[in-house]
């Protein structure tokens, strides 16, 4: 099974079309299977008030080890 990840900066609102809301912290993560495709969008609360939950959100794909691939999606506020 693949599994890709996205970071999601600026407006918030737009990733509630992307996926189930799931766990909420620090980071909001939101998921959505397809076939055998896992989409996960991590949104950092607090940011950019606060830069450790971007730092966090970017962690997350970095420190798997696996082929992922990891996009930054940005929007305007």
């Amino acid at each position: 099974m693949n599994s890709i990840n996205f970071v999601v900066l600026g407006e918030q609102t737009i990733v509630n079309d992307f996926g189930k809301k799931g766990t909420t912290t620090d980071l909001t993560l939101y998921d959505k299977k397809e076939s055998d495709i896992i989409r996960t969008w991590v949104a950092p609360n607090g940011f950019p008030e606060k830069i450790q939950p971007l730092l966090q959100a970017i962690n997350i794909e970095t420190s798997k080890g696996m082929p992922n691939l990891f996009k930054l999606w940005f929007k305007k506020v």
